[in-house]
């Protein structure tokens, strides 16, 4: 029974191993069934996402494609850009070279004519100057309509209306020393000179008599010509220049009435007055020595119908005694009277000291800054301090003489200052290396260039 009941269990133990087993192969049966299923999921995901990365990779691959195509056909147009650019860099560098060399030939050409354009001025100028020169020599030799003749005093009587206030245009001298009448008959200019209780009548004339045959002898183009004499009347006959004087011109109040001076004009009056003065000054007086004006100003400086300059007051400054001569004669003569800004400072800090051509010279530095600033009260301190800088310089000169050249200005301003010096040392000469005569010519003839070469330009 024991037997029994165990084989009992036994079988019904094997029958749930068996049933167990079964059990276990199923599901082991449908385990693998569903890892198979996993499986072959799991490689249709695989075979999809790499199917899907090599469509990606492919369609990468041909973007890279098109764009490596792409920039292959960039590179080949830079290179055809760039190998172009080449050619018109090369061809520009032709063109450029080809135009260097024809403005260095234009430019060669140009010197070369301005070269031959200043000479041709050069020799014109000459000419002109020659002629010019001839022509105003023969006037004063009495080959023009005026010749140099003696006057009667009814003549200058008639002319003058009996020397009448209405004819006289100026006082020579406050101390009587003569009265200017301009005729009204025929346009001349008579100077009636009157030496004052302190010279007899007889004094006066032999004075005249030296005094006219020195003033025959004084042929400048820049000086006033003397036409005649009345040795009668004690009166000297001169022409009339009636265009006025440069003070009257750069002054304001007379200026706006006649117009303006230019400042080109000014410039040639310098020269003008220089050259003049410097003729002066090699010409022996009646006391020997050279003929000192004492005089000169803006004032004394007229200007013909053409503009060019004339010195006035030759009479006077001739008639004058040296000064200690002067002082001894009790004021007889004693000198022009110039106004005191025009004298230099060694006249007033000594007696003895004489009017030389340093006076005159100093007279003259003064004239010149007035012509260039307008200014007749204080043109040498307004200029001292504007040399210094352009921009103040330009400002400082006449603005109603026009578009000055600011550069020949200066160059006519350094002159004046130093002319116009307090130390009689230290002012240059009219004439000779560093004077005054070469340096206010060579400004003239560099305004004259400018013209001339402004008209060419207009002619071509």
């Amino acid at each position: 029974m024991e037997l029994e009941t165990e084989l009992r269990i036994v079988r019904i133990e094997r029958q749930r191993l068996a049933e167990r087993a079964e059990r276990f192969q199923s599901e082991h049966e449908k385990a693998g069934l569903m890892h198979s299923e996993k499986v072959e999921k799991l490689e249709g995901e695989m075979r999809n996402a790499f199917e899907q990365e090599s469509q990606t990779y492919a369609e990468r691959i041909r973007g890279l494609k098109a764009e490596l195509r792409i920039a292959e056909m960039a590179r080949q147009g830079l290179v055809e850009r760039v190998a172009k650019f080449q050619s018109e860099y090369e061809r520009a560098k032709e063109m450029h070279s080809e135009r260097v060399k024809q403005l260095e030939d234009d430019m060669s050409n140009t010197t070369a004519e301005r070269d031959a354009i200043r000479e041709s001025f050069e020799k014109s100028k000459a000419r002109v100057e020659e002629l010019e020169y001839r022509l105003e020599t023969e006037r004063l030799r009495g080959a023009d309509m005026h010749p140099f003749r003696e006057f009667s005093l009814d003549e200058l009587t008639a002319s003058t209306n009996d020397f009448h206030n209405n004819c006289k245009v100026k006082q020579l001298q406050p101390n009587g020393y003569g009265c200017v009448y301009v005729g009204k008959i025929t346009p001349v200019e008579v100077r009636r000179l009157d030496g004052g209780n302190s010279m007899s009548r007889n004094q006066h004339r032999r004075l005249t008599r030296e005094l006219v045959d020195l003033l025959k002898s004084l042929q400048h183009p820049h000086l006033q010509i003397l036409l005649g004499v009345c040795y009668g009347g004690n009166c000297l006959v001169y022409e009339h220049l009636a265009n006025g004087n440069v003070k009257d011109w750069v002054s304001s109040a007379s200026g706006s009435q006649r117009g303006f001076l230019p400042w080109y004009i000014r410039l040639r009056i310098m020269a003008q007055v220089a050259n003049a003065l410097s003729f002066l000054h090699s010409i022996q007086s009646l006391r020997g020595g050279p003929i000192i004006h004492r005089a000169i100003k803006p004032e004394n400086i007229y200007v013909d119908n053409n503009f060019l300059a004339k010195i006035t007051d030759l009479d006077v400054a001739l008639l004058a005694l040296p000064r200690t001569e002067a002082d001894a004669a009790q004021g007889m003569f004693m000198f022009p009277g110039p106004d005191v800004r025009y004298m230099a400072p060694e006249l007033f800090r000594s007696q003895s000291e004489v009017f030389t051509e340093q006076t005159d010279i100093y007279a003259f530095g003064i004239t010149i800054l007035e012509i260039l600033t307008g200014n007749f009260t204080n043109a040498l301190e307004i200029m001292e301090g504007a040399v210094e800088d352009v921009a103040t310089f330009r400002s400082t000169l006449d603005q109603s003489a026009g578009s000055w050249d600011v550069d020949l200005a200066m160059e006519a301003a350094q002159v004046g200052l130093r002319c116009a010096s307090l130390k009689k040392h230290h002012r240059p000469s009219m004439t000779g290396e560093g004077a005054i005569l070469p340096v206010l010519e060579e400004i003239a003839h560099n305004v004259d260039l400018a013209d001339s070469i402004e008209d060419i330009g207009r002619m071509s």
